[in-house]
């Protein structure tokens, strides 16, 4: 059965209206990705893919004692780096074990080291 575009349209008017929501819908949703993107990294303020890979955090200072005690930490981010065969095996089992056991990682993960950092994939 084959409807001409007249009978099509009276048949079924409420599609025509979904169409063009949808349309509109999703041009509204590009333009304000787009108008988000543009405000949010203007005059190169996004930092680029190469900088982040050379990031070095800010470390603290660390305060000891004469005879070799920990006193304190100073400063503003209380991160060392370490490379992944400092972290004893257990270490990183326990944090593969977490990850599964609230859901947040489903599929294989896949533990590298490349530089100093820990690269954690699924799949």
């Amino acid at each position: 059965m084959t409807f001409s575009p007249a009978q099509f349209a009276r048949r079924y008017p409420w599609l025509a209206w979904i169409l063009v929501l949808a349309i509109f819908g999703g041009a509204v949703g590009v333009g304000v990705l787009g108008g988000a993107w543009m405000v949010i990294c203007r005059e190169g303020r996004c930092p680029s893919i190469a900088s982040l890979e050379a990031y070095v955090p800010s470390q603290t200072s660390k305060v000891y004692a004469a005879d070799g005690r920990f006193i304190t930490e100073l400063g503003l981010e209380r991160r060392t780096l370490v490379s992944l065969s400092q972290i004893p095996k257990h270490v990183r089992d326990a944090v593969v074990r977490e990850l599964f056991g609230r859901g947040i990682c489903q599929g294989t993960i896949i533990v590298g080291e490349s530089g100093r950092r820990l690269e954690v994939r699924t799949q």
